[in-house]
């Protein structure tokens, strides 16, 4: 049998099959590829981002620290003698009144010392006195001495006379006359030198009761700081405050100088925070300063600097205009942010989680289209506690993911996912 030549309409039938069956298959081809690839795309929920458009406006520049909150007024009870703790009376947290106990230390060796040096200025002041009844005593015997004296010399003047009378009358002799003269010349010289010794005792005398004082005077100051430390030693607040610290071990044993206890003002707190030495020209006096503690901001400025650097970092503190804000707590920990100069009209982005650390190019995410992200390359300047400054690579209204990108750090592009 002969084949026969197929009709024109089959084969254009057969033809469109063909055509419609390889259609299909490339159509199946281009949707696996698609469907692939958007498996292949990473991809973020849109809840899960934060933005912030790009905008134009001031920054005012500053450097960052952390710090602390600290009592405004702090004082750290030392305990002044060696010794041990018998009974505690407060624990933190306790407020205080001026004068109460706080604890009590053993005090008995302090006592009987203290005894013993009362005892001794009780003998040092009969001292003193018996020196003074001494010294009086001698001062009479001179005085009586010259008293004496003198009237021996008014004696042997009238001797003299006498003498010299008889001489006159041819009675006496030259002889007599002469020894009269000698014999009251000594005793003249004998009164002068008594009147000498009564002067110079009287000056020795003095001396010796001022040196007297003066060593009594020393003993009575040493005894008073006996006294204080011994007062000291009851372990008392020296104001109205807040307990912040306080041994509690009883029968412990403290060394003198050691902390027992520290109290403090809770109703004012100052900001304690560090700085790079390096950096130091943005930290004096007076320096403008915003603190953030947990989500309360707050203002200040530098009140006090250490003039000594330790370890690479000088020590600062914050005076805050509000010190008694009622979110302070000592402890809590603090962004200190040290403000400088201002500049008007730059581009500026929000803070986010892009860890910035200081001017310097950035991998950003911008929110290209409704359901995607383009990963730019944006140079960034300066900054404060709020804003940075764009440089480059970003347009004023362009938005920005401030959320954390770390997760697609080698991607180009991440889609938005409902």
């Amino acid at each position: 049998i002969m084949d026969r030549e197929l009709p024109k309409d089959v084969i254009r039938r057969r033809w469109y099959k063909r055509i419609a069956a390889l259609t299909a298959l490339f159509a199946l081809v281009i949707g696996c590829v698609w469907g692939v690839n958007r498996l292949l795309t990473s991809s973020i929920r849109a809840k899960e981002l934060k933005t912030f458009r790009v905008e134009r406006g001031s920054l005012e520049t500053s450097i960052s620290s952390s710090g602390q909150v600290v009592a405004a007024q702090e004082e750290i009870i030392l305990s002044p003698i060696s010794s041990r703790i018998l009974e505690v009376y407060h624990q933190s947290g306790d407020e205080v009144e001026e004068g109460t106990p706080l604890l009590r230390l053993n005090l008995d060796e302090a006592q009987e010392a203290l005894d013993k040096l009362h005892d001794e200025a009780q003998m040092k002041r009969l001292q003193l006195e018996q020196l003074r009844v001494q010294q009086s005593t001698a001062l009479a015997d001179l005085v009586m001495k010259i008293q004496v004296d003198s009237m021996k010399v008014v004696r042997l003047e009238g001797e003299l006379e006498g003498e010299r009378y008889l001489d006159s009358l041819g009675s006496g002799t030259a002889e007599k006359v002469r020894l009269a003269e000698l014999a009251l010349q000594s005793a003249r010289m004998e009164l002068a030198q008594s009147r000498r010794h009564l002067q110079g005792q009287r000056v020795q005398q003095q001396a010796d009761i001022r040196i007297k004082q003066l060593e009594m005077k020393i003993f009575e100051k040493n005894l008073q700081a006996t006294e204080r430390t011994l007062h000291d030693a009851e372990i008392r607040s020296p104001r109205h405050a807040t307990v912040t610290r306080i041994l509690t071990q009883v029968g412990a044993q403290v060394s003198q100088g050691a902390e027992v206890a520290t109290i403090a003002d809770l109703t004012s707190f100052v900001v304690q925070s560090q700085l790079a030495e390096n950096m130091a020209s943005w930290c004096s006096t007076g320096t403008r300063v915003k603190v953030k503690v947990g989500d309360t901001w707050l203002t200040g400025h530098v009140g006090q600097v250490d003039a000594a650097s330790q370890g690479g970092m000088i020590t600062f503190k914050v005076q805050l205009d509000e010190a008694d804000n009622p979110n302070l707590r000592p402890g809590l920990r603090a962004e200190v942010h040290l403000l400088s100069d201002i500049r008007q009209d730059v581009l500026r982005v929000a803070r986010g989680a892009f860890n910035y650390q200081g001017p310097g190019d950035y991998p950003l995410f911008v929110r290209t289209s409704e359901d995607l992200l383009e990963r730019r390359t944006v140079r960034l300047g300066e900054s404060n506690y709020e804003f940075i400054e764009v440089v480059c690579g970003l347009q004023e209204g362009d938005e920005v993911v401030l959320s954390d990108m770390s997760a697609f750090s080698g991607e180009r592009e991440v889609k938005i996912s409902k």
